[in-house]
């Protein structure tokens, strides 16, 4: 039989040390980064960009090209900008820009659920393969 002959305990256990630590390094870089949403993005590869930038904001349906999904995005809408249905669309893009996308899609509008009057526009967000 050709059996592989097993390393020495003390070996395994240092392999496993060692795997340990790694995985504690990277927890730690993760929280001194602000979270998994910053870390997110920096892995992502994709650069947030200005409020006010051209962004794509589908209505209907969903984009023909390949995309890359990178967030839900959300905006929360009351007063005179919840009257104004542009305004509302603007602060839904501007969160987009935040999170570097360049489309909207799959546009969601539902009631606010505490006692104020408004709403809430929720989008997928994402970048063109």
């Amino acid at each position: 039989m050709n059996a592989r002959p097993l390393r020495p305990l003390a070996a395994r256990s240092h392999v496993a040390h060692v795997a340990s630590v790694a995985s504690l390094v990277a927890l730690a870089s993760c929280a001194t980064t602000g979270g998994a949403q910053s870390s997110q993005s920096s892995q992502s590869g994709v650069t947030p960009r200005e409020r006010g930038c051209a962004i794509e904001l589908m209505r209907e349906g969903i984009p023909t090209q390949s995309v890359r999904v990178l967030a839900t995005v959300r905006a929360r809408c009351t007063g005179e900008i919840a009257a104004d249905r542009s305004r509302c669309e603007r602060l839904l893009m501007d969160e987009g820009c935040q999170r570097g996308a360049v489309v909207l899609w799959q546009l969601r509008e539902s009631p606010l659920r505490d006692t104020e009057d408004g709403i809430t526009l929720e989008a997928s967000a994402g970048v063109y393969r």
